[in-house]
């Protein structure tokens, strides 16, 4: 067990000590992703010939799924297991490939959305929890690090599962074309991976050793002399520790600011949920179009982006945690909009690697503040704030590619990524103004930088 020393600038001491193996479950869940992400549009568009609506219905199938689920899992956080949840997550993933592989040997495009949808709901049952498991066990001045190194988890996990499904689909699709059982067969050993995954973190997480029960058993196990010297952040939790957390029901009692703050996050989260699902669905059908139209040469530009982001994202987190977070927000938003107009303008496959790996650096830095943030709030209703951030921000995820399918069928290849570029830069006014809205309220208060 690590032992707390005074002003430690080390991780572990910042986080409980089963906080490693809590994050070893994204390991094995995320080892599709890469194989997934890049599979949807390929299957709907190439095999199942589908329109830019149709295709940004495929995709709102996945957020409804996610919006039916969250409200309840948010509730239900704070009052069961929180273990249990993440495992019914994890099994709900696993069997949500299996569904996919099958209706993808039958062409199915109705099949296809189904699976879509039911996996919408498991990723809605897996968040809401694992994210308040993330906040109790880490210091509040850590936590955007606490989440990036759940990321790095996640970019291992997709490294290794795109390192065995993509030379399959690549060998398959160029020597031995018509083979989909084999094709997508990867699909297969990710929901194994995912079915382990829930029974490893079932099996290795204390959910009732919060950071705050284990920073206070070590302050009792320090001399007199030494517990005089600890930094402001643990004098702060050893002074909580001594009065029982409220126990009023925390929607109904709230005060106007924290309300008002709320939402305005919800808000933000709604059109940043919009704008993200407005583009991304049509990012390889972009390429397809103007680009480059070979399978192969569009997974390998997309493979930096999604895979080397989330491996740097415990740096990212470290960077985040240092920085002003008003301003790191308007940074990563204005920065955003300013590498999706440069997007549009290339037509050079290296170059739009390039700008693809800015870009989702940036979307993963703008998320690690705003989950800094909403982990601050309140300590005891942590699942119910994530559940209901999830919950009216993926509403927004609904409408997005709808807007994109209408807009790209319309109006052309370029239309959803311009009005990402707009909605992105109105998020800055937003934001700013949630940061400073609710930083008087929060429980969890953020330092001056």
């Amino acid at each position: 067990m690590a032992k707390l020393t005074e002003n430690s600038n080390s991780f572990s001491e910042k986080v409980t000590p089963d906080f490693n193996s809590m994050i070893k479950i994204l390991f094995w869940n995320s080892m599709g992703f890469f194989f997934f992400n890049f599979m949807v549009p390929y299957v709907t568009g190439q095999l199942m010939d589908a329109s830019g609506t149709q295709l940004g219905f495929m995709f709102s199938a996945f957020t409804i799924g996610a919006i039916i689920s969250t409200p309840l899992v948010g509730y239900f956080t704070d009052r069961s297991s929180k273990k249990n949840l993440v495992l019914f997550g994890s099994i709900g993933r696993g069997i949500s490939y299996i569904w996919m592989y099958i209706t993808i040997l039958f062409r199915s495009l109705i099949g296809f959305t189904g699976s879509m949808l039911f996996l919408g709901m498991s990723v809605g049952v897996f968040w809401p929890p694992f994210n308040a498991l993330v906040s109790e066990k880490s210091n509040k001045e850590n936590r955007s690090t606490a989440f990036g190194k759940s990321y790095g988890k996640m970019g291992i996990g997709n490294l290794v599962g795109a390192c065995i499904g993509v030379p399959i689909f690549v060998v398959i699709d160029n020597f031995f074309p018509g083979l989909e059982f084999i094709q997508y067969s990867p699909l297969l050993l990710y929901a194994i991976s995912n079915f382990y995954a829930g029974i490893y973190f079932s099996k290795n997480v204390d959910e009732d050793l919060t950071y705050d029960r284990f920073l206070n058993s070590e302050v009792e196990s320090l001399p007199q002399q030494n517990m005089e010297k600890l930094s402001n952040s643990e004098e702060d939790v050893k002074e909580f520790l001594k009065s029982e957390p409220l126990k009023e029901p925390f929607f109904k009692n709230m005060p106007k600011g924290l309300a008002f703050g709320l939402l305005l996050m919800i808000l933000g989260m709604f059109f940043a949920n919009m704008n993200e699902s407005m583009a991304y669905p049509f990012l390889q059908a972009y390429l397809t179009a103007n680009i480059q139209d070979n399978a192969t040469i569009i997974m390998l530009i997309y493979f930096p982006s999604g895979i080397l982001t989330l491996i740097i994202s415990p740096k990212i987190g470290e960077l985040c945690d240092k920085i002003n977070l008003p301003l790191g927000v308007a940074l990563s938003s204005f920065l955003g909009a300013l590498t999706t107009f440069f997007l549009i303008r290339t037509d050079s496959e290296i170059l739009f690697s390039l700008l693809l790996i800015i870009d989702s650096t940036l979307a993963t830095a703008g998320g690690l503040i705003l989950q800094n943030v909403m982990s601050r709030v309140n300590k005891t209703n942590r699942g119910k704030l994530f559940g209901l951030q999830g919950w009216l921000g993926r509403l927004g995820g609904v409408l997005g590619p709808i807007i994109g399918g209408l807009a790209w069928d319309k109006f052309g290849t370029q239309s959803p990524f311009i009005i990402s570029i707009f909605v992105e830069l109105a998020l800055i006014p937003i934001f700013i103004l949630t940061l400073k809205t609710l930083e008087p309220v929060m429980e969890e208060k953020i330092s001056k930088k």
